[in-house]
């Protein structure tokens, strides 16, 4: 198992959780297989709806012409800017609707901690980044297969018990 190695043990909440295999993030990155797509700030809504669509990806990274994060443009934001009725905002730059203030982890990073981070923000994506730049995409997806594949089934318990992603 590459990238797994040694015991992790901790106290989450009222429950003790020992997890055979410790993850790094840019493992478990890696291996949801979409890569990250991104944007600048100048896109409209519909382009990148369209992206969106096209790669079959729940968000984008918004980039500067130096490709530094800005921030991220999730499928939510995208609904929040057509739920307004305004059909006028299907020609806005993505910049108006972003996600702002992104909580973002480094590829050293454990599983555990972004787990955490992402159950208690709410978010279903992180971005792991190296330096200022994005490297990749962490998903809730990539969280609940490396619990169904690694945790015993006592472990998968005690963590589903304390994950809520809405």
């Amino acid at each position: 198992m590459p990238g797994y190695a040694g015991l992790l043990a901790c106290i989450w909440g009222k429950y003790f959780v020992q997890i055979k295999y410790v993850l790094k993030l840019k493992d478990a990155a890696r291996a949801n297989g979409h890569g990250v797509y991104s944007v600048a700030p100048t896109v409209s809504i519909r382009g990148a709806a369209e992206i969106l669509a096209k790669n079959k990806v729940g968000i984008l990274i918004v980039e500067d012409d130096r490709n530094k994060l800005i921030d991220v443009l999730s499928e939510r934001d995208v609904v929040r800017a057509l739920g307004t009725g305004e059909e006028k905002n299907l020609d806005a730059n993505v910049e108006a609707f972003i996600t702002r203030d992104v909580k973002t982890c480094r590829g050293e990073h454990l599983f555990i901690d972004a787990m955490e981070l992402m159950s208690s923000g709410g978010f279903r994506h992180m971005p792991v980044v190296t330096g200022e730049k994005c490297a990749d995409m962490l998903s809730s997806r990539d969280l609940a297969h490396y619990i169904t594949s690694y945790a015993s089934p006592e472990e998968q318990a005690a963590l589903w018990t304390k994950i809520s992603w809405v």
